[in-house]
């Protein structure tokens, strides 16, 4: 599933984003751009993200790659509702009970058993814009 995703529904929303009809999807999708800190290529991925004034926060599976070019903090630009704004992301080691808070946020229908099964296999990237 996550090849189907990282092929072809990427670079869907990826334009998508990056286009007048952004409005579709960015009130809870974003786009965050950064450089690869071994490869030092410039990766752009759709992620999902709350964001509480100058603060954007990001939930990522622990199994996926993109994050840890994040860790020790790093540049990146992000694209929130068609702006697109610098700042400074790092992975922020937070309790599941954190991570639960956050889930919520983006996802309040979903239900209490859910958020026990997801917390423990994320992890939580904060954006300084």
């Amino acid at each position: 599933m996550q090849n189907l995703m990282n092929k072809f529904i990427n670079p869907i929303l990826n334009q998508l984003l990056r286009s007048p009809l952004h409005g579709l999807v960015s009130r809870n999708l974003m786009l965050i751009t950064f450089t690869g800190r071994k490869s030092h290529h410039i990766y752009t991925t759709p992620v999902e993200y709350r964001r509480v004034g100058d603060t954007i926060m990001v939930l990522s599976r622990k199994g996926r790659a993109w994050w840890k070019n994040l860790q020790g903090g790093a540049p990146v630009t992000v694209s929130v509702h068609g702006q697109e704004l610098q700042g400074q992301a790092e992975v922020v080691p937070v309790d599941e009970q954190v991570i639960k808070q956050v889930f919520h946020q983006m996802h309040p229908s979903i239900a209490e058993s859910k958020l026990d099964e997801y917390a423990p296999d994320m992890v939580l990237i904060q954006i300084r814009v």
